[in-house]
């Protein structure tokens, strides 16, 4: 997809700003038929967090599956562009798995 060399498995967006519209999280499960997205954090390792919030802060139950995802953080919006520039910097990251 777009020729990025990695896709994430899992990605998370915290949308403490309730700013994410049903109809931009249906064009997100079409840009990403074989990732799995939550919009409330489970159980589960992300590769890939977008935290949407004034202020960088987590307010997690589980904070080991994000220790070694990538993380996105905006302020004000997040729409396709930003969600393509996302990918697009998750691609590029040296996977290191928090080494």
């Amino acid at each position: 997809m777009f020729g990025l060399k990695n896709i994430p498995k899992s990605i998370l967006i915290l949308d403490n700003l309730k700013i994410v519209s049903e109809d931009l999280k249906e064009r997100i499960r079409h840009l990403l038929p074989n990732t799995v997205v939550d919009y409330e954090e489970q159980d589960r390792n992300y590769d890939l967090v977008f935290l949407l919030d004034y202020i960088f802060r987590f307010n997690l139950k589980y904070y080991k599956p994000i220790s070694n995802a990538e993380i996105i953080f905006k302020r004000e919006s997040l729409d396709m562009k930003i969600m393509t520039e996302g990918l697009a910097h998750f691609s590029n990251c040296e996977i290191r798995n928090g080494v």
